[in-house]
């Protein structure tokens, strides 16, 4: 997808997250994801600045900050680091 002004570069990823905030949970759509964050499809908007709890199908829950808001959903960066994964 390309790297923009986030830094890394970005993929597309069409999967299922399922994001917690609180006693908050809310199924979404992963609209993209790179080294230090992911984007979210979604009707529901934890608070900027707010901790949340990602867990994509079939992984450990990995967590994130909720970093801004826009049409199609909410954006987060990550506590996680793809970079250092092998393949």
């Amino acid at each position: 997808m390309g790297v923009e002004n986030r830094g890394r570069e970005r993929f597309a990823f069409a999967i299922d997250a399922v994001i917690t905030y609180g006693d908050e949970t809310c199924e979404c759509k992963v609209l993209d994801i790179s080294a230090n964050g992911a984007s979210f499809k979604s009707a529901w908007r934890p608070n900027a600045g707010a901790m949340v709890e990602i867990r994509f199908q079939g992984k450990l829950p990995v967590k994130g900050q909720v970093v801004r808001h826009d049409d199609q959903g909410f954006a987060v960066t990550s506590v996680w680091d793809l970079s250092a994964c092998s393949v």
